[in-house]
C-alpha cells in the first residue's frame, strides 16, 4: 500500500496482470459510527479480532482504508478466481513494500502468516485481509492455516487482524461456521449497511431532490452506485448507468446473486417471477414447475440475504401482502432493465428510456413505500412494521405502511402513512382514502396518520393541517433529514 497526497493505491498482482483500485480520501463519505466502533476496538490492549460482513459495493474497502490511514497497517486484497499461487505472491508484493526490501517467495500460506506474525511482534500494526473468503477458496487448508496464526503466532500481542468479504454465503461458510476452525475466533463482527437518504446526499450536489429521491430509491444506499450516477438529472444517470451498452451497472446484478445463490438459473428465474407480478408462492411454482419445498427453500434463502420479503400484516384482519423485491438494483434490473437488453443493442439509450418510463414511475411509486418504512424505522421506536390489506365497501385497498411505535410514555401507538411518489403535490382525496382504510383496518388505539409525498402537498392541504397538527405531512425534505421529523409526544400530556 502506497498514500500519494490525498489517495490512497493498492496494488495486486497476478502474473503479469496489475489490478489498481484508488479511491480519493476527500469523497469518503460519512461512515463516522463505524469509523468510532473500529476506533473503539482497536483501542482495546490484546489482539483484537473482527470479521467484516457487507455486500458488494457498499464501501467496506474505502471504510478499512481510511481507518488505516495513518496507522502501521499490511492491507491485502484478493479476487476471485485467483490461485493459491498468486495470492502468495499478492501476499509476498505487500510484505516486501512494507520492509522496503525484496525477500524470497512463499512456498505456502503458513509460510507468509509466520511473516507477517514477525512484523506484528515489532510492533502494533493492523493486519486487514480483504476478500478473505476469496483466499480460503483458492486454499482448502486457509482456515486452519488463520486459526493457528490467531491462536498461536498473534496470540500475544496488541495487534489488530480483520477479515471481511462481500459475500454473507461465504463469510458464513469460511468464518463462522460451527463446524469451520475460525469459529469463535473473531471476537467483535460488523455489518456494513446502506447509506440512509441524508449522507447519499453529498454524492449529487446540486441535483433536485427530486430526482435525488429517484437515484436512493433505484440503488439503494449503496457508495459505488452513487458515485457512478453522477450525471446532472436522474434521466441522465439511467442512460449513462443502465441503458447503454457496456454501462457499469449492467452486469451488477448478476454478479451479486451469483455470488450468494445457486443455481442462479433457477433464483433468476424466481426473481423474474416476482418482478413481473407472480408474488405468491403458488404462481412461482406453476411458472416454474419446481416443487413446493425447493421453492420455500429457495425464497428463504433470498429472505436471509435481504433480497426479497413480504410485509408483516398490521391491524384487523389484514390479508396477507405478497412477495416483494426489497432490494433496490436488483428490483430495477429485473423490473425494468431485464426486458430491453435486446433494445440497447440497436437503439439509443435515450429511445430505449423512453419507453421504459412507464415501468420506472411504477417501479419508482413501489420503491417510496419502502423508502418511507425505512425513515420511520430509522426516526421511531417501532415495534411491528407492515401494511394492511383489505377492503373499503367492498372494493379491495390497503394502508402503504403501519407500524406500532413507542411513543415518550413508552406507550404504543399506532402509525399510518399513505405514500404516493406523484408528479403532483397530494391533496385531500389521500387523506380520505387514509381515513377510510384506518376505518375498516378497525384501528381503535391511539394513533397517528401521516401523508407522505414526492412532490409536496396541495396549499389547501397544508393550510387545513397546519392549525390541527393531523395528520402529518412528510415530504423529502423529512425523509432526506433537512427537516426534523414530527414528534410522537404521548396525548395524555
Amino acid at each position: 500500500i502506497t498514500k500519494r497526497i490525498g489517495r490512497w493505491q493498492v496494488y495486486s498482482t497476478c502474473g503479469s496482470q496489475v489490478e489498481l483500485i484508488a479511491m480519493n480520501i476527500s469523497e469518503f463519505i460519512d461512515r463516522q459510527q463505524e469509523l468510532r466502533r473500529l476506533e473503539s476496538i482497536y483501542g482495546t490492549e490484546e489482539l483484537a479480532t473482527i470479521a467484516v460482513t457487507d455486500r458488494r459495493r457498499i464501501g467496506k474497502t474505502s471504510l478499512l482504508l481510511k481507518f488505516t490511514e495513518n496507522k502501521r497497517s499490511l492491507y491485502f486484497t484478493f479476487f476471485k478466481d485467483d490461485t493459491a499461487d498468486s495470492n502468495l505472491r499478492e501476499i509476498r508484493m505487500v510484505v516486501s513494500g512494507f520492509l522496503k526490501r525484496d525477500i524470497p517467495p512463499f512456498e505456502t500460506l503458513t509460510d507468509a502468516l509466520s511473516e507477517i506474525a514477525k512484523i506484528c511482534a515489532e510492533e502494533r500494526t493492523v493486519v486487514v485481509f480483504d476478500e478473505y473468503p476469496f483466499l480460503a477458496e483458492s486454499c482448502k487448508a486457509a482456515d486452519s492455516m488463520l486459526q493457528r496464526f490467531i491462536d498461536v503466532e498473534m496470540r500475544d500481542t496488541d495487534c489488530m487482524l480483520v477479515v471481511c468479504g462481500s459475500s454473507v454465503r461465504m463469510m458464513n461458510d469460511h468464518v463462522y461456521s460451527a463446524a469451520g476452525p475460525l469459529y469463535n475466533r473473531f471476537r467483535y463482527r460488523m455489518k456494513l449497511e446502506g447509506l440512509p437518504p441524508s449522507e447519499c446526499l453529498a454524492f449529487h450536489p446540486g441535483m433536485p431532490l427530486y430526482d435525488q429521491a429517484r437515484i436512493y430509491m433505484t440503488v439503494g444506499g449503496i457508495p459505488h452506485y452513487h458515485s457512478l450516477m453522477k450525471a446532472e438529472t436522474y434521466e441522465r444517470c439511467l442512460c449513462e448507468c443502465f441503458f447503454s451498452r457496456d454501462s457499469p451497472l449492467q452486469d451488477e446484478t448478476r454478479s451479486i446473486m451469483e455470488l450468494e445463490l445457486s443455481p442462479f438459473p433457477v433464483h433468476s428465474a424466481m426473481m423474474d417471477c416476482i418482478a413481473h407480478g407472480m408474488t405468491r408462492q403458488a404462481d412461482i411454482v406453476n411458472a416454474l414447475g419446481i416443487s413446493k419445498g425447493l421453492c420455500s427453500t429457495y425464497l428463504a434463502k433470498m429472505r436471509d440475504l435481504g433480497f426479497v420479503d413480504s410485509p408483516e400484516p398490521m391491524l384487523r384482519n389484514s390479508k396477507k401482502a405478497a412477495l416483494i423485491i426489497e432490494d433496490g438494483l436488483i428490483a430495477f434490473w429485473y423490473g425494468v432493465v431485464k426486458d430491453r437488453r435486446s433494445e440497447m443493442e440497436t437503439d439509443s439509450p435515450e429511445r430505449v428510456l423512453s419507453r421504459a418510463m412507464p415501468a420506472i414511475s411504477a417501479f419508482l411509486d413501489r420503491r417510496f413505500k419502502l423508502m418511507v418504512r425505512d425513515y420511520m424505522v430509522r426516526e421511531y421506536h417501532i415495534r411491528r412494521i407492515g401494511k394492511w390489506i383489505g377492503a373499503v365497501e367492498k372494493e379491495q385497498t390497503d394502508i402503504d405502511v403501519a407500524a406500532e411505535a413507542y411513543d415518550d410514555r413508552d406507550s404504543t401507538v399506532i402509525l399510518v402513512f399513505e405514500c404516493k411518489f406523484a408528479k403532483t403535490p397530494m391533496g385531500f382525496s389521500a387523506l380520505n382514502r387514509l381515513e377510510s382504510a384506518v376505518k375498516a383496518a378497525g384501528c381503535t388505539h391511539d394513533k397517528r396518520l401521516a401523508l407522505t409525498s414526492g412532490s409536496g402537498f396541495s396549499k389547501e392541504l397544508e393550510e387545513w393541517t397546519e392549525d390541527r397538527g393531523e395528520p402529518w405531512l412528510v415530504g423529502l425534505e423529512k425523509i432526506f433529514g433537512l427537516e426534523s421529523p414530527d414528534e410522537l409526544w404521548s396525548d395524555k400530556k
